[in-house]
């Protein structure tokens, strides 16, 4: 799994030092969520990913394991057999399949489109405004 904001990971290893644990070494089976999610994963904003604010130190002490390790995101994509595949990987690596317009964010794209302020309506602006 991945860690986004490290809520329900902190509780995890919290729990783990209660029962007893002497030591808590995390493995992330995924590389680091550094940027938000514009195509349906509620990540919110890249200020509440704990990854794109926190070094990797600070992310163990936070957390209050004894280490810390992510996948690397050509070891993810080659574990999935099928690396050419074309996979979204924006929200480990920045690299959107679809560019994101300034000023549009998850609650806009993730409306409808017969919702009065969707996304579609909001980028058809945008192109009059231009």
């Amino acid at each position: 799994d991945s860690i986004v904001r490290g809520t329900t990971t902190k509780a995890i290893v919290e729990m783990l030092r209660a029962a007893g644990a002497a030591e808590v070494h995390l493995r992330i089976s995924s590389p680091p969520y550094r940027w938000p999610c514009f195509y349906g994963m509620d990540t919110g904003t890249q200020a509440e990913l704990m990854a794109a604010n926190l070094t990797m130190e600070e992310i163990r002490d936070y957390l209050g394991v004894n280490s810390i390790a992510y996948l690397e995101l050509d070891r993810l994509v080659s574990a999935t057999g099928a690396p050419g595949a074309g996979f979204c990987t924006a929200c480990l690596d920045g690299q959107y399949p679809v560019e994101i317009p300034d000023g549009i964010g998850r609650e806009v794209l993730g409306k409808r489109k017969d919702e009065p302020d969707s996304a579609f309506i909001a980028a058809s602006q945008m192109k009059l405004e231009q």
